[in-house]
Formats: structure tokens, sequence, C-alpha cells
């Protein structure tokens, strides 16, 4: 065997490389939720600068949001990342820049953690009723330096909720509820849409694009490609508030 090389040379003198792609690793069907779920953690690290200390509100078990950050410059900065998660088998990550706290009941204790240039709250906020819903805003609000962001996503109602899903918001219920918290809207994006909603909406240049996508890759896949740009026609959008 020979020592490692430069990139793109073998490693060892071989024929073939046997390695192989399973199931087991990567599932067998991207969903589009998980698919948008990806995408918003991709979406937040591009928006999270070095050196700022970010709260990941409802982080989930595996912290995914950490990972991502982990190869970023935001590391390299000197950013800190902190994540609370109600739940009990929250994985923490074994570094310096990153401290997870499973049980935490953040509308209850949010005072304990200190102030924060970025707080991110994903698919959190559909999972509690209207007034817990509330007081979660007001404690994002109350942990948020006067200069810092808040990057919220959440489904939007279309008159179907999802069964595990305790209240979804309007637009316009959402929005009211953010005002209401002292926070201001800066802007709204699509996360995903399903084709039916996007088709009657897409720019004729849009339509094109995407139709010819289609071709290749399936509508788990393409409701994540426009959806951006089209948020009112999205199942689920992505929201950056400040303070008001």
């Amino acid at each position: 065997m020979t020592a490692p090389a430069k990139r793109g040379q073998p490693r060892e003198s071989r024929r073939f490389d046997k390695t192989s792609c399973r199931a087991a690793s990567y599932g067998k069907i991207v969903h589009r939720d998980y698919f948008a779920h990806c995408m918003r953690w991709s979406w937040a690290a591009r928006l999270i600068e070095m050196g700022e200390r970010v709260l990941d509100v409802g982080c989930g078990v595996d912290a995914p949001l950490a990972q991502v950050l982990s190869g970023t410059n935001f590391v390299h900065g000197g950013g800190q990342y902190v994540g609370v998660d109600m739940n009990a088998a929250v994985k923490g990550h074994g570094k310096t820049w990153c401290r997870v706290t499973p049980q935490f009941d953040f509308t209850a204790r949010w005072r304990e953690l200190g102030e924060f240039d970025v707080v991110v709250n994903f698919e959190v906020i559909e999972h509690m009723g209207v007034a817990d819903g509330a007081a979660l805003l007001a404690a994002m609000r109350g942990v948020l330096k006067p200069s810092g962001r808040i990057y919220l996503s959440t489904p939007v109602f279309n008159g179907s909720a999802a069964r595990n899903h305790v209240h979804e918001y309007t637009v316009q219920e959402l929005q009211a509820a953010i005002e209401s918290a002292g926070l201001r809207v800066v802007y709204r994006r699509g996360t995903f849409a399903s084709y039916n909603p996007l088709k009657k909406v897409l720019a004729p240049e849009h339509r094109t694009v995407y139709e010819a996508l289609r071709e290749f890759h399936g509508d788990d896949v393409m409701a994540c490609f426009l959806a951006p740009l089209y948020p009112d026609a999205s199942r689920n959008n992505f929201w950056c508030l400040r303070r008001s």
C-alpha cells in the first residue's frame, strides 16, 4: 500500500474500488420534507457569520445544524452554537464551540441562556398551541441581541394540517403573532411547494425550466427548487425576523 496521495490520485495500487451505495446509509426515497429540512439547515449556515453566537431552539435529536456549521468558517471564526430541545435523547457533539442541552423548556428557562446574534427555530411552533406559540416568539425576542436575526420555518396552513401538528398558521395569522411579540418580518421565502399550486403562478421563464427539470427529477425533489421565489404558493415558509 502506498502513502496517501494528492486529490484525484489513487491512495493505493488497485484496479477496482468496491464501495457500494446502500439503502441502509442513504435511505430509499428522497422525501420533500426531509430534503427541504436539509436545504433549510444549509440556508441558515450560509446566513450565519463568523464569530456569531447562535441559539437553535428545538435543535432536534441529531442537532443537524451543528453538523452543518462544523464544516464552515463559523467555527474557525470563534462562533458559538447552543442547541436546546425538549427531547431527552439529544446528541451532543463534544466540541468546545457546541453546547447541546436536552430536556430544556425554552419558554420557561430562556433567561438562563444570555443573548444571541442568531436564533434558529425550524419546524417547532406548529407543534404547540397558540398561547405557547406566542410565548415561544416572545422568548426568542428576549434572547435576541438588538441587531440580531431570527430564522424561523413552519408550515403554512392550507386547510388540512398534518396529524402531528397542534396548530398550523396562515401567513396572516403568524405575521400578526410575530408583530405582537415585538418582532418584524424582514423577508419570507417558500421552502417547498407542490406542483399543482406552483404551476398556477410560475412565471413563463420559470415554467419552462421547471418542466424541463421535471423530466429528470421527481416531485419530491422539484418541490424545493422554485419554492423560495413563490412563498404564497408554498406549503412551508422560511421567515427572517428582527426586533421591531
